[in-house]
């Protein structure tokens, strides 16, 4: 008897955890329907929100918005991002 008490309480936790995910999840979109909504009631908004989303997808991965330094590496895109890999 013990063991399903167990269980029930573990699948009322996992509930608890799912409902408040999906709250989350409806914040999410009620954000993103604002800025929706402030895009359509403002159009040079867009330039705004491009830049921002553009720096989010910048910062997801790992790139800057400033180029490269030139190291005097001949050759190969001056704009392209570097990665660097050291070798042991």
């Amino acid at each position: 008897m013990e063991a399903e008490d167990n269980r029930t309480d573990r699948a009322r936790d996992g509930i608890q955890h799912l409902q408040g995910a999906a709250r989350e999840l409806i914040k999410a979109g009620r954000a993103l329907l604002d800025v929706a909504e402030d895009v359509v009631d403002d159009p040079a908004a867009i330039d705004t929100l491009i830049g921002a989303l553009g720096a989010l997808g910048d910062a997801a991965t790992g790139r800057t918005s400033t180029p490269p330094e030139d190291d005097g590496d001949a050759g190969g895109d001056p704009g392209a991002p570097v990665e660097r890999i050291t070798v042991a």
